[in-house]
């Protein structure tokens, strides 16, 4: 499962800064003025994993395998402004580069520093509106285009009347809800697919505060009912909580293999089924899936190894309709 992380907010708030923490390097450029990035900054992070290296180590001691653990993709663009729906700062043209975002990491700033440039930014209530307001109308302006190109379509008119109730909403201000009716319905859940809104993914608020108060700061707090995290880009501070809540807001888990070539961590949504599991790790596992051999990683290091573990009987073999955990280490018999 790919995940990927779209990072937005005015200028000057520390999305680049971000960046750079969460690449462990300086690939983005960092500068003390408005719309430092132009072109988008894009990397690949490993999502660290404890399970993995006592998993690879417990596997073989004196040689363990190599780790290949989950990874999120990350996606920092220039800075959005007020008005950027109007051409203002460098418009809103680049929020192309996050459509295909799992989830949107809307960055405030919740600090104080007089020789970093607040052009722009009030306050983390303030720039959150701001933010939400421009997702909005760069939904409605891709809305309006598909509205444009099929309302003369008489066999579109149930996706045309739905468009238009959207429109409605989105122009009055009115905060964008689907229903589940029209969430099931065929022909809307693949125009809603096409269009794949701004304003409707996942999203998490980052406040770039002070390291200092990070650990004073309540963390199940939420801005405009989105859970908030707290980092800090000069320090790097908090990216851990950063990413395990990317994956608590998205429903993921990770269920793991071990073996000679590698120990890996591989991601599906909280609820797959085993058979489901497999064919994350090749389409042909999922299709002629057997039945999967299951043990929680805690209990399969208590062992001496795979054969040990069987002897005390605690592999369970599962069938295709198994409910994956957070933590299983997976062994899948495939047929031909």
């Amino acid at each position: 499962m790919s995940l990927k992380i779209g990072i937005v907010g005015l200028p000057n708030v520390g999305k680049s800064s971000l960046f750079n923490a969460l690449m462990k390097r300086e690939q983005a450029l960092v500068a003390n003025y408005p719309f430092a990035t132009i072109e988008p900054n894009i990397g690949v992070v490993s999502v660290p994993d404890e399970r993995l290296d006592k998993l690879a180590k417990w596997f073989n001691p004196k040689n363990p395998p190599p780790i290949v653990p989950t990874a999120i993709t990350f996606v920092d663009i220039a800075g959005l402004v007020k008005g950027a729906s109007e051409g203002e700062g460098l418009g809103n043209q680049f929020l192309s580069h996050i459509k295909n975002a799992s989830i949107i990491l809307e960055v405030v700033r919740d600090f104080e520093d007089p020789e970093i440039l607040r052009e722009h930014s009030k306050n983390p209530d303030q720039d959150a509106e701001i933010i939400e307001t421009e997702l909005i109308l760069k939904d409605l302006e891709s809305l309006e285009k598909k509205l444009d190109s099929i309302k003369k379509d008489s066999s579109k008119k149930e996706e045309t009347g739905f468009l238009s109730s959207l429109q409605e909403k989105m122009s009055s201000g009115e905060e964008l809800g689907i229903s589940e009716r029209d969430a099931g319905n065929e022909k809307i859940s693949a125009i809603l697919k096409e269009l794949n809104f701004l304003s409707l993914k996942p999203k998490i608020y980052a406040f770039n505060t002070d390291a200092s108060k990070i650990g004073a700061f309540d963390k199940k707090r939420t801005l405009r009912s989105k859970p908030v995290i707290y980092f800090s880009a000069k320090t790097g501070e908090g990216l851990d909580d950063l990413i395990k809540t990317c994956y608590e807001t998205l429903n993921l888990i990770s269920f793991l293999t071990v073996g000679e070539k590698e120990a890996r961590a591989w991601t599906v949504k909280r609820g797959a089924f085993a058979k489901e599991a497999a064919g994350v790790i090749h389409s042909d596992f999922e299709k002629n899936f057997i039945r999967a051999k299951v043990i929680g990683w805690q209990k399969l290091i208590s062992t001496a190894s795979f054969a040990d573990a069987s002897n005390k009987g605690l592999i369970r073999t599962e069938g295709k309709n198994y409910v994956m955990q957070n933590g299983d280490v997976v062994e899948f018999l495939i047929g031909k």
